[in-house]
């Protein structure tokens, strides 16, 4: 984990040395892709299972500019457990809101369908599927006019309530960087 932190925390730096001394262009379509680390926290109601851990994150974003300050567009993340076979993805319907127009820090907040998988060699496969809360913050670092290293911080929350034993709810945390193609 402390490696993972190292290597996002010297992309960050080498961004910011590359920054360009452009305006922000937020017209149009947008695509990003990014990865990183963060913490799953998982509790079942019915079976008694419960824990947390570090886990890697992987998310999927596109959408399109409504506004030089308002971004609407679907995010897909997966989460997946490195203590056990837990995993968390989701997608969802999300705003991306640029307080400062002209500036790089954005908030973000979205809705949708969750789904927690579980694998365990003791016990039966848990899948269940239910609604997904999403907020999170973010900063553009700009490379070029077009293409930004984007670090963000997400949290997660779900409350799973249909299949596998019973109701499960799953929280996670993620620092990630990814791409962002405008």
């Amino acid at each position: 984990m402390k490696r993972s932190v190292l290597i996002l925390l010297a992309l960050v730096l080498a961004v910011v040395a590359l920054h360009a001394q452009t305006p922000s262009h937020r017209r149009g379509l947008w695509f990003a892709a990014g990865f990183g680390m963060g913490n799953l926290r998982t509790s079942c109601d019915s079976c008694g299972r419960a824990g947390s851990g570090a886990a890697s994150h992987f998310a999927l974003r596109a959408g399109v500019s409504l506004f030089p300050s308002f971004l609407l567009g679907v995010e897909f993340d997966k989460l997946t457990s490195q203590r056990n076979t837990d995993a968390v993805s989701a997608i969802h319907l999300t705003s991306y809101f640029y307080p400062v127009r002209e500036g790089n820090v954005f908030l973000k907040a979205g809705l949708g369908r969750s789904f927690f998988d579980s694998k365990t060699p003791h016990s039966p496969d848990a899948q269940h599927g239910g609604i997904g809360l999403m907020a999170g913050v973010g900063f553009d670092l700009r490379a070029t006019t077009k293409i930004s290293l984007t670090p963000m911080f997400t949290v997660l929350h779900a409350r799973q309530t249909t299949g596998g034993p019973g109701p499960t709810q799953e929280t996670a945390f993620a620092v990630s960087i990814g791409v962002t193609f405008h």
